[in-house]
């Protein structure tokens, strides 16, 4: 079956060369839509974007805590329920605890290099030790 055209011309005059939709009474997404669901679509934003929704699977847990508690913060200061020497003291608390988050990570990616390392030596049967290595 083939598919009917759009029935709108462009603003040059030629006929739209989108696929009909019958929710839109023979109008294509571009023409078809209400101004209101535009707007609705427009107003969305990327909130549920496909990068947003990477993003936030990737990102820990815990920092998508203090994110939050951040933003929530930010918030109350506007409102007037925070002051902002205490939202002051959120943001260093949260910094401190992302530095040390980061430390952690990066200890745990070299000793997860370490272990790779080892173990691809045993596989290789070679020495381990990377530097006597380097030195032959």
């Amino acid at each position: 079956m083939s598919k009917m055209l759009c029935k709108a011309l462009k603003k040059d005059g030629s006929p739209c060369k989108g696929h009909a939709l019958d929710q839109y009474g023979g109008y294509c997404i571009a023409h078809g839509p209400t101004p209101e669901q535009v707007h609705e679509w427009r107003a969305r934003g990327g909130k549920n974007s496909a990068t947003v929704v990477r993003i936030e699977k990737k990102m820990p847990e815990h920092y998508t805590v203090i994110l939050d508690l951040l933003v929530e913060g930010m918030k109350m200061v506007m409102d007037g329920t925070l002051s902002p020497a205490r939202y002051d003291a959120m943001c260093r608390g949260a910094k401190a605890t992302l530095d040390a988050c980061c430390r952690v990570e990066e200890e745990m990616k070299r000793v997860r290099t370490a272990e790779i390392e080892e173990a691809a030596a045993q596989h290789l049967d070679v020495n381990p030790d990377l530097d006597v290595l380097k030195a032959v």
